[in-house]
C-alpha cells in the first residue's frame, strides 16, 4: 500500500509535569486533515503522536525523512502535548461531557 505512510512524534511533558506524563497518554484515532489537506488518522500512544496517512497523494517532500515506511532509521520531532490536536480534542470532549451532565441535572 504505497499510499499508507506513517510518522511518529514524541510528546514533551508540559511545564510542571513529570517526565513520564506523556507515557500515560492514549487517545482514540481521529480522522483529520494533515499538511496540504491530506487525509490522515492521528492518535496519542504512550508518549508518542502517531500519524497515519491513507491518502493517495504523497506527503510533501520536506516530510519524507520523517516517514517511517522505507527508512532504516526513525526520525521525527518533539512536540508539546498542550499544542497538539489530541489535547484540544480532549478539552472539547470534557467540555461536552460537562455540558451534558449540566443539562441532565436541569431537566
Amino acid at each position: 500500500m504505497p499510499e499508507y505512510q506513517l510518522m511518529v512524534s514524541l510528546y514533551r511533558a508540559p511545564p510542571g509535569q513529570s517526565d513520564d506524563f506523556a507515557t500515560h497518554l492514549y487517545t482514540s484515532p481521529v480522522m483529520g486533515m494533515g499538511v496540504d489537506g491530506l487525509n490522515i488518522w492521528h492518535f496519542a500512544l504512550h508518549g508518542f503522536k502517531i500519524l497515519a496517512k491513507l491518502d493517495r497523494r504523497p506527503f510533501p517532500s520536506f516530510l519524507r525523512p520523517h516517514i517511517l515506511n522505507g527508512n532504516d532509521r526513525m526520525a521525527g520531532c518533539v512536540m508539546n502535548y498542550e499544542d497538539g490536536t489530541e489535547h484540544r480534542d480532549t478539552l472539547d470532549m470534557a467540555a461536552a461531557d460537562l455540558a451534558r451532565k449540566s443539562a441532565k441535572q436541569k431537566s
